[in-house]
Formats: structure tokens, sequence, C-alpha cells
């Protein structure tokens, strides 16, 4: 920053020393309006010297509604072109007003175009935090003037990822039209459990789906800039990202124009619009946009879009009409070639195209050469010598027809006779194919997608959990997951990347990341563990038993999430890790609003199934406890020679008059594909053979144990088990499920 001038520090030191009263407190406002005055008169020294001068004696210094001393001193410095200073004032404002407890929208905002505009990658989460707040801050700020425009702003982008239904219980979805007032109560608290509710890497403590959003809103805004806003491109890009592949359909080779441009006089290359094809490969299949220009601006079309608007009318059986059919043919033909390409929805409808494009080529070939050869024939005064020609100029001439060539399109009513007809069937084709696709994308592409791990290779992992309730009435989780073998292996292509830094493909550190969040999806609880993963090129089949994390206390709604990091590892003489170097894989899993198990004595409880195998049927019978000879099994899919056991526990069961409880564990197991069910089981602990089990006990609290074999069952496929208890004291019930896949043995 630069030194004050000292006649800007006199003067308000005389506005300071003025006295007690309201000469002192109209100080800093009188420098504020003064400040306001020079900056709009650019007089940008003078405006910097005020509101520095406002900064060093309150840094948190604003007047509602004008906004901060900091908001403006940055505006200064950037009217100065020293957007350095700039983004420092705004930063130390912003800790500042934290600090204070203060809240600014317009230097909120200001930083937040300032950071990622300039991809100032180190103030992302400052930045993405200060979003949040700015959300948020439609609680309880007041927002007036032009201060109105900067939520609304933001609220603008938000419209393209979040929830329909989200969007009108907010009242978002009638902002465009009454503005702010449109929004309930509980608006900006919403918004900023949703964004947390998308945090993709739990593992960090920073929001990186909130810098990803507002990396691709500066982005949009910059390259698809349509006015104030952005075309269909960009709001395609603030929901999705960066394609997977981009092309443009060109209409200038050399043979489009000498069979197109060169035989209309109406028709020129300018007539064919510019346009884009967007695929996103890994998103969904069906992810594929076509985004044509018109109007200076690019909107999301369809394959006609394409076609100048001259060619889709006055398509008819005269030979203009004609002349036309056979031009928009051959362009639909040169789109399609293209994009065939780049997806495979193209491709059938290229066929057909290409087919006929082909007829047209020959029926062409016919024309010239019946047409050359009486040119000649007439020169030259001869009768016959047309033995040389192709067969089908010599049966065109035996048959008269010295004009357009009779060539059909073999299995089809459509002839190079009558191009306006097979013109007019493909255009009404691609227009039903491309109605298709639109439907697909509506049903199969997610509002939005996150690129977070894009550059990562994907950990195989596989987790389910289980809630329990403590003696203390929380809940506790516990989460299994594993790795199948072979999956913690790196990939070619990253085990080349591994090699290229240095690192050998052998050791590694897999950090895994358990946090627990309340309702709103504030962090509550963090844990973090490291396993060592050594001399793993030596084991093709690597994999890693099953892990258990407990998660406790949680009440009401909670929330979980995990993420798992695979990096390669350099260990020190006592085989601890010491350097950490590339990220091989990584993965995450998440259970959003999850509901602590009920601690009201007077509710029959239950616990959810916990899944073990159990590998040696001898032991599992002679074992008085099935948990010593069974292993944790978080995988989905089972083979049917391996015995299952579900561990489960019942909560408040009601004592009779002999202060006993008497209660029916029962269970059923449902094709998910077949839809019926498969066979019922009522199975006495670790017999799973009877109709019925019914127990007596002397606790309130009972921890039970079901074996299921499927070694008998006819066909395989995706099953559903049902646990089923009954209090017959009571006459309540309460049951639990688990989705399981029976395959057959390897």
């Amino acid at each position: 920053m630069r030194p004050m001038r000292l006649s800007i520090v006199m003067m308000l030191g005389v506005l300071l020393l003025a006295g007690p009263g309201r000469a002192q407190d109209a100080a800093p406002d009188a420098g504020f309006s003064a400040g306001l005055r020079a900056l709009e008169a650019g007089q940008i020294d003078d405006a910097i010297d005020l509101f520095e001068v406002l900064v060093e004696d309150e840094p948190a210094y604003m007047v509602v509604g004008k906004g901060s001393a900091a908001y403006w001193l940055g505006r200064a410095y950037e009217a100065d072109d020293d957007l350095e200073s700039t983004r420092e004032v705004w930063t130390e404002g912003l800790e500042a007003f934290n600090e204070a407890l203060r809240f600014d929208p317009r230097l909120a905002d200001a930083f937040i175009r300032l950071t990622f505009t300039h991809q100032h990658g180190t103030e992302y989460p400052l930045a993405g935090r200060e979003y949040l707040r700015l959300l948020e801050s439609l609680d309880w700020y007041p927002y007036t003037g032009d201060e109105v425009a900067l939520p609304l702003d933001h609220l603008k982008h938000l419209t393209l990822v979040l929830p329909d239904a989200l969007q009108r219980e907010i009242g978002l979805d009638r902002v465009e039209k009454e503005g702010l007032a449109a929004l309930s109560d509980e608006a900006g608290a919403r918004l900023r459990a949703w964004w947390r509710s998308r945090d993709v890497a739990p593992a960090s403590r920073n929001n990186e789906r909130v810098e990803e959003h507002l990396r691709r809103v500066v982005y949009a805004q910059a390259k698809y800039a349509d006015g104030d806003d952005y075309d269909d491109r960009g709001r395609v890009y603030i929901r999705l990202g960066e394609p997977s592949h981009t092309t443009t359909v060109s209409f200038d080779n050399l043979s489009f124009r000498t069979k197109v441009i060169d035989r209309s006089l109406t028709l020129h290359m300018s007539d064919f619009p510019q346009n884009e094809f967007w695929v996103y490969e890994h998103v969904d299949e069906a992810a594929q946009f076509l985004f044509y220009e018109t109007g200076g601006r690019y909107r999301l079309g369809e394959i006609r879009d394409l076609l100048p608007s001259v060619l889709r009318t006055g398509i008819g059986s005269s030979e203009r009409g004609k002349s036309k059919a056979r031009a928009l043919v051959r362009s639909m033909d040169e789109i399609y070639r293209q994009l065939s390409l780049y997806h495979p929805n193209f491709a059938t409808i290229y066929q057909d195209v290409a087919s006929f494009a082909g007829l047209l080529d020959e029926a062409d070939f016919v024309a010239e050469s019946i047409s050359q050869f009486q040119a000649e024939r007439q020169n030259e005064q001869q009768e016959g010598g047309d033995e040389s020609l192709p067969q089908e100029v010599r049966d065109a001439l035996s048959s008269g027809n010295t004009g357009a060539a009779s060539v059909s399109m073999p299995g089809s009513i459509f002839s190079a006779e009558r191009p306006d007809l097979f013109a007019k069937s493909i255009l009404n084709q691609a227009h039903i194919e491309d109605e298709q696709a639109m439907l697909q994308r509506q049903e199969y592409v997610p509002q939005t997608h996150s690129n977070a791990f894009d550059d990562t290779d994907p950990l195989r992992t596989v987790a389910r959990l289980a809630r329990f309730l403590d003696d203390d009435g929380t809940t506790r989780t516990e989460l299994y997951w594993g790795v199948p073998p072979g999956a913690l292996q790196p990939t070619n292509s990253m085990r080349k990347a591994i090699i290229d830094q240095g690192y050998e493909p052998k050791d590694y550190l897999l950090l895994t990341t358990v946090v627990q969040k309340a309702e709103a999806y504030q962090e509550r609880v963090v844990n973090y563990r490291r396993h060592l993963l050594r001399d793993l090129e030596d084991a093709g089949d690597a994999a890693m038993p099953p892990q258990t994390y407990i998660a406790q206390g949680d009440t009401g709604l909670y929330h979980v999430a995990m993420q798992w990091d695979q990096y390669t590892a350099t260990l020190d003489d006592n085989g601890q890790p010491m350097v950490l170097g590339l990220r091989v894989k990584a993965n995450t899993f998440r259970a959003d609003s999850l509901r602590a198990l009920n601690n009201d004595p007077a509710t029959l409880e239950m616990s959810d199934l916990k899944p073990m195998i159990v590998l040696d049927a001898g032991a599992a019978a002679r074992a008085e406890n099935l948990a010593d000879v069974a292993t944790l099994y978080p995988f989905d899919r089972l083979e049917k020679q391996t015995p299952l056991l579900l561990y489960f526990e019942v909560y408040h069961l009601t004592f009779d008059a002999a202060d006993q409880t008497q209660y029916t564990v029962a269970y059923e197991v449902e094709s998910v594909e077949k839809g019926g069910l498969l066979r019922f089981l009522d199975g006495s602990r670790g017999e799973g053979t009877s109709a019925q089990t019914d127990y007596t006990g002397s606790s309130r609290t009972a921890r039970e144990y079901i074996l299921i074999d499927f070694s008998e069952w006819e066909g395989r496929g995706a099953l559903v088990v049902t646990v089923r208890i009954t209090d017959r004291v009571t006459g309540r019930e309460v049951e639990r499920t688990m989705p399981l896949t029976l395959v057959k043995q390897r």
C-alpha cells in the first residue's frame, strides 16, 4: 500500500480532534462519504488515502447499505490497476469482519469474483466459505438498494444445479418475478445445508464442490458470455463441467462444397450456423448436447437446426424442390458422418442417410455419363459405341430415361427420382430421435456432476453400515468396508506416472477418513486412520481384510461420510511412511439422512443387520457363539455355497406378568429380479430351517443371530433379506432389510 498524503491525514485529524459528541461520531462517516465522492470523481489517490485511514482505525468499519471501507478501498486499488493490493485489502477485510462477527455482502461478493476470476487457488477455501455465508445471510441481512443484486446473481446460477423440489420449497422458483421477498424464512440455512451435503471430499475441511461451482460460473461468464448472462453452453457447463469430448460440424470440405454449395445459386457456406457438440462420457451415455448459433448466441438444438432454413422449406416434387431435397440429404450426410464418430446414437440414422446419399451420387454419375455420351455422339455423329459405358448407363439409354436415373434404395420405397420423399422422411426421423435423446437426458443425466476426482483413478471399495442403540440412548453407527482383490493395484498409466515421479509402485499408504455430520451437515466428528500396504507390487490380487469403523453419539437426523485416499509411500528404516507421493486412487461413501434409533422405552426398536459369513460349517455347529467363527462381510455379492450370518439387536421388549419377555424372530428372502417370494424361513439360531422361532428372555434387550444357507436354492441374482421381530406381549412389530446379490460359486 502507498503512504497517505499529508493533507488527507490532517483533514481527518481535525475531524477527530473536533471535540466530544457528534463531531467525533461523524468523523468516520464524513471520511467514508468523502472517499466515495473522490472515487466517483476519479480522484483515485484521494479515495485510497481516505479509505486507508478508516481501515487502519477500524478494519471492520462499514455503513449498512453502502458497504465497508475495506470494500471501497479495494475498489480504489482496482481502479488504479493494483490487483495485488485489492486482493490483500479484501482478504484482510474479510478476516476482520469474521473476527468481529459482522458481514458485508459487497466485500464477500467482490472477493469471490476476484478470487475465481484470477484463479487465486490459495484463496479458494476462504472464498468458498464467504459464498456460503453470503447465502446464509439471506435469512438475516437487511438487503436494500443495489445490494439486492448481489445475492440475486448467485441465486440465478443456483437454479441450474439445485433440485426443483428444493427450489419450490424455499421459493427460489419465484425469485425472478418477486425478488428476495419470495424466499422462505430459512432459505439461506437450507441452501448452506444443501451445499454441505454436496461436499464431494469429506476428508477435506474445504467444500470442493462449492469451489468447483464458483470456478464454473466465472468460466461460463467469460467463455460463453451472452450480454450479462451466458448462453446454453454456459448452463450445461455450470451443471456438468468440462465435457470429455467436443467437436464442431464443419461444412468446408471440398466434396461437400462441390456437391451442394457450387450447385446452388442461393446457398452459401455462411448459411450453415456455427455449432458445437459436447459429450460427457464420464457422466452418462445420454449426456450429449448439440449447440447451434442463432441471433448471436448459442442454443441447445437438434440436427435440423444445423441446416439452413432455405433447405428445410420448399422441398417437393418440382425440380427446384428436388434440388433442395438433394442438398438437404447431402448436408445431413455430412452432419451425421461427423457426429457418429463421437456418439453411437447417430450411427443407425447415418447408415440410412449415407446409403441414400450414395444413391444420389450414383444417379448423378449416370446422368452425367449419359449427358457426356450424348454430347460426344452428337459431335462425332456416330451411332453405337456405347458398349464401353457402365451397365447402369446403358440401361438408362435403352429405357429412354436420359434424365435423372431411376436408382432405388434396396429394400426401400425411396429412389433417387424422388429425393423429396426421403428428405421429408429423414427430417421427421431425425426430429423423433432428437426428442428421444432429450427425454433420455432428462431421465439419466444428473442435475449436476462433480469432476473433483476425475484426475484420480477410482478405488473399488464396498461399504455397509448398521445402527445400534448404546446404553446412553444415543446411536452407534458401525461402518463395514472392504477392498476387493486386485483393487489396490495401480493402473498401467498410473504405474508409469509413479515411476516417472521417482517412486516405486510397491509400498502405499491408505488414508481413511470418517466424518459424522449433524442434521444441517455441520461437521461433528472427524476420524482418521492409516493403513500401510507393503510390497503390493508382488501381490497382484492384494486385498484388505474387512474393516470396521465406529461412530458414536448421534441423535435425531445425522449423516456419515467416508473417504479413501491411496498414496505411494517411501518408508523409513522401521517400515513407517516417511514421504507421501502421488495419490494413486480415491473413493468416497455417503450415508445421508440417517435417523437415530428410537430410545423411547415404550417403542419396540431394532438395530440394522450386520452381515457376516461362516467359512467353516463344522466349526459353526460346535461354537457356542457364532460370532467367534464368523467373518465380517461388507460386500454385496455372495456365493451360493457361503452361509450368511446376520447379527442384530432388539430393544425395548416388554415384560409379561412373570417378568419375562416373549418375542418371535422371522425372516424372509425375496427375489428382486423375479419380483416374487422365493422362500420363507423362520429360523432358530444357528439352524435357519424351522418355520418359526419363539424366544423367552429376562432382558428388554436381545442379541440374536440368523444363519442362512443358500446352497440348495435355485437360481441367483438380486435378493432382499427381511428380518421381522414380533413382541408377543404387546403385538408390536419391527423389521429391517438388507439387499444382497447371490452369485454362482467361482
